[in-house]
């Protein structure tokens, strides 16, 4: 009878210890995860989902599989968000750029293209 109760105690002893490795081994990823979370930078739990979604994506294109590459990507979802966007067109976009209105919309063109339009030039 004495053996019996030295071996549950010494599996109970070993089926604790199990269970203290088990949680030291799931503190040490929870710990990273918080502290890149805390930091904004790196992997964390708010971007897990879209680095997984990377890692395919390119996954796909190192192996050829276009077709699967781009099924990655929700092209209606981001032409919305682009569309959607209010971005003020700066005044001067460069030394040799300007802004015109053509036709309603506002347009980002070359001086030299803006002066051949407004002198009636037709130049290629």
């Amino acid at each position: 009878m004495p053996e019996a109760a030295v071996v549950r105690s010494f599996r109970k002893i070993h089926r604790r210890w199990l269970q203290s490795l088990l949680c030291v081994f799931l503190i040490i990823p929870v710990l990273f995860l918080t502290i890149n979370q805390r930091r904004g930078e790196g992997i964390c739990f708010t971007n897990t989902d879209d680095i997984w979604a990377v890692r395919r994506f390119v996954t796909a294109l190192e192996k050829g599989d276009f077709e699967k590459a781009a099924a990655c990507m929700n092209y209606e979802e981001l032409y919305h968000e682009v569309q959607s966007l209010k971005v003020p067109y700066p005044k001067t976009v460069g030394e040799n750029y300007t802004t015109a209105m053509l036709t309603g919309e506002l347009w980002v063109v070359t001086k030299k293209i803006l002066t051949n339009i407004s002198s009636g030039k037709n130049e290629k």
